[in-house]
């Protein structure tokens, strides 16, 4: 191979990335669905949080960050479709290497976050963190080539720029996003609807009966135990759910251990746990029809009557 030859295939590099990454970043910051959009408020905060939100899908349809700037409170809110354990890891990781820490944060713990229904890496969000957060997952995983793809913003991950580009071109619809709460439609109280969904949720765990996830509870309580020596005050909730999941064990067999392990997992590091689906204060939320868009998740009506009910919480224990 003769230098000129070398000279070339590093000039057609350089050049690949040069466009892919300009194609890429005006696609993003035009295009990008919800979720991703999400992963890229990680790197453009310039002032310190009050309290930073971070969970799944349950969370950024439960959390609306302007009901708490009403409040003069600086929040934002990293709920990612299907996260849990593994995602939040690597989410409050690069928060806290990229931004000063925030003087509270605000973690899910959702029933089904300890199930292998949570931590969906086929979504790719990891491809939209630093490169050095993206090396860490990927070198843990020994998935090489995922990393590689992820080095490109648009040619080499296909998938994720196709998605961008049907964004941008209207032909895929982006949600109202707001410092990471998403503004959903929908209710539950269609009868038929409202049974579908139950059915489904059912389903999710009836043939299973070890379904919540020991190496799941292990990954939470690295975090907590993490977040402890940095001496960053955290709250663990579980967010409110339509009644019937709660109230009727078929739908979460595991419900009373769940709960225990949670409770005495933030007692061990001296940490609060609220279980906004035995509070009295979301009683009359969780049974009204119209503030959920599935059994599990609000509607942006019920995520700002929420967020409320967690802002006067989070004063009374203050």
């Amino acid at each position: 191979m003769t230098r000129r030859l070398v000279y070339k295939i590093i000039l057609f590099i350089i050049l690949f990335f040069v466009i892919d990454h300009a194609i890429g970043g005006f696609i993003e910051r035009h295009g990008l669905a919800h979720n991703e959009r999400t992963v890229r408020n990680i790197y453009q905060q310039k002032e310190k949080l009050d309290i930073l939100f971070v969970g799944s899908s349950h969370a950024y349809s439960a959390i609306n960050p302007e009901i708490f700037a009403e409040k003069n409170l600086k929040t934002i809110n990293l709920g990612l479709a299907t996260a849990g354990p593994i995602y939040y890891t690597y989410m409050i990781r690069a928060f806290l290497e990229h931004n000063e820490a925030p003087r509270k944060i605000i973690i899910e713990a959702a029933y089904q976050d300890f199930t292998d229904k949570s931590d969906n890496l086929s979504y790719g969000y990891f491809t939209y963190l630093d490169i050095q957060n993206r090396l860490a997952y990927y070198l843990e995983k020994r998935d090489y080539k995922s990393f590689l793809f992820s080095l490109s913003r648009t040619f080499l991950n296909r998938d994720i720029f196709f998605s961008a580009v049907d964004v941008y071109l209207g032909k895929k619809e982006k949600a109202r996003w707001s410092n990471g709460f998403i503004y959903t439609e929908g209710t539950i109280e269609d009868d038929i609807v409202r049974a579908k969904d139950l059915e489904t949720y059912y389903n999710y765990f009836k043939d299973n009966p070890h379904h919540l996830l020991e190496e799941k509870f292990q990954s939470f309580s690295h975090i907590l135990s993490s977040l402890k020596k940095s001496g960053i005050d955290v709250v663990i909730v579980d967010l409110p759910e339509y009644y019937i999941l709660k109230e009727d064990l078929a739908y979460q067999p595991l419900r009373t251990e769940f709960v225990q392990k949670i409770a005495d997992m933030a007692n061990q590091f001296g940490y609060s746990f609220i279980d906004f689906n035995a509070t009295e204060s979301c009683d009359d939320l969780r049974k009204d029809k119209r503030l959920f868009r599935s059994v599990d998740h609000l509607n942006w009506h019920g995520g700002k009557v929420f967020s409320l009910i967690l802002l006067s919480s989070l004063n009374e224990s203050s």
